[in-house]
């Protein structure tokens, strides 16, 4: 491979993920704490959303950032609407996912950032 360009499975943003089971203990733990119990398929819309957002979303203060309608969600996560729906809802009640609606066009489209205390390691 040239020099200075990336490998294609690379991500374009750097950090140090945790495992798919210290997620799952993170996003569990902080649920139970709101007395809300996750399903796998919650555990799994999370995965597969984290994993969209390292290679199309964008770093930001609080973690990572992604603008995905409902639809486009189901479509590009391979999970049911109402799933999505539903995981949305509950990521959002226990803090998360942060969800902000844009004021631009498409109308439905919204701005959804993943709190990186849940995916990233800490840097001690």
């Amino acid at each position: 491979m040239p020099r200075g360009t990336k490998n294609k499975r690379e991500s374009r943003i750097s950090m140090v993920r945790l495992t798919d089971n210290e997620i799952f203990e993170r996003l569990q733990s902080t649920a139970g704490d709101c007395n809300i119990r996750l399903t796998y398929t919650h555990k799994l819309f999370y995965i597969r959303l984290l994993e969209y957002a390292i290679t199309h979303g964008a770093s930001c203060l609080e973690g990572l950032k992604i603008s995905l309608s409902v639809n486009e969600m189901s479509s590009c996560l391979s999970i049911s609407k109402r799933m999505v729906i539903q995981s949305l809802r509950v990521f959002s009640d226990c803090g998360i996912l942060l969800r902000y609606r844009r004021n631009t066009f498409p109308a439905n489209a919204c701005v959804t950032i993943l709190k990186q205390e849940f995916y990233e390691r800490s840097k001690e």
